[in-house]
Formats: structure tokens, C-alpha cells, sequence
């Protein structure tokens, strides 16, 4: 019987209402060991944290980070409450 990690559960939870929005060009790159899981694109990480306000690590749902080309953080950019939003600032840094 394999034993589910319960911050697997968790980083499912984060995903669970958006999965089908995320483009197919985002990477998986989370790692239990973060917070949340997170996405990269066009040199910046996308944060995902759980949409139920109290099981949140963070205040605000959704962090963008630029990241280099080791995957490393450089900056934090911005913090959204709306998908739509992280979507439009993903779209600008593609140029």
C-alpha cells in the first residue's frame, strides 16, 4: 500500500479549481519542500497557494517571481488574487 504524503494533498488542493487553466507551455516545478507548488514561463516562477484564505501560506493566492536561467530567484515581481491577472503578466514577459 503506498502512503500519500499529506503536503501532496495540499500542493493537489492549490491546483485542484485552476489545472485545466494552466497552459501546457508552464513547467512543473515544484518540490515538497516549497511552501506551494509552482510553475515556471518566460524567466519567472509562478507561486500557486491554496484558494481557501485559511489554509493559505501566504496572504495573497497567486506570487510571481523572476527566476534565471539556474531556476534561481532574482525578484519578486508580484502578488495577484486572480488567475486572470498572473495569465496577462505571463502573456506581457513573453513580449
Amino acid at each position: 500500500m503506498k502512503i500519500k504524503n499529506p503536503k501532496q494533498d495540499f500542493f493537489d488542493e492549490c491546483l485542484a479549481d485552476i489545472k485545466d487553466e494552466i497552459p501546457s507551455d508552464w513547467k512543473y516545478i515544484g518540490w515538497l519542500g516549497d511552501e506551494c507548488p509552482s510553475y515556471k514561463v518566460n524567466g519567472l516562477q509562478i507561486w500557486i497557494d491554496h484558494p481557501d484564505r485559511e489554509k493559505r501560506t501566504c496572504a495573497v493566492r497567486f506570487g510571481i517571481s523572476r527566476i534565471n536561467e539556474h531556476d534561481e530567484w532574482v525578484e519578486d515581481i508580484a502578488q495577484e488574487a486572480h488567475f486572470s491577472c498572473v495569465l496577462q503578466i505571463v502573456s506581457e514577459a513573453a513580449g
